[in-house]
């Protein structure tokens, strides 16, 4: 760029200038991108460390609570005419393969 700048007849100050102005913005391109993806890197690893036990948590307690409750309450029986717009007679998910899940997942994330 110096080379062809100097053939062409420019002067060599500017055009020095100028390729020293276009490595600071390609530094501070270089420097935000190195600061977002840090930033992207922290939001993981904040969202697997506390969000994912959190939120395993809080889904074996339901399911172990939910199947409690429905195992204890007697669902009455409906005429054949009537249809409600939401029956839950039993859990589909035990806790026992909520546990199971959690315990695969975590073997998986922490691998």
């Amino acid at each position: 760029m110096i080379v062809s700048g100097i053939k062409s007849g420019g002067e060599l100050a500017p055009i020095l200038e100028q390729s020293a102005e276009n490595l600071r913005n390609k530094k501070l391109i270089e420097d935000k991108t190195r600061s977002n993806i840090l930033m992207y890197i922290i939001f993981i690893f904040f969202a697997i460390s506390f969000g994912a036990p959190l939120l395993f948590g809080l889904s074996s307690f339901l399911v172990d609570t939910l199947s409690k409750i429905l195992s204890e309450v007697e669902m009455p029986v409906i005429p054949s005419g009537i249809t409600l717009p939401l029956m839950m007679t039993e859990l589909a998910a035990s806790p026992s393969f909520v546990f199971n899940f959690i315990l695969f997942t975590n073997s998986i994330l922490l691998n």
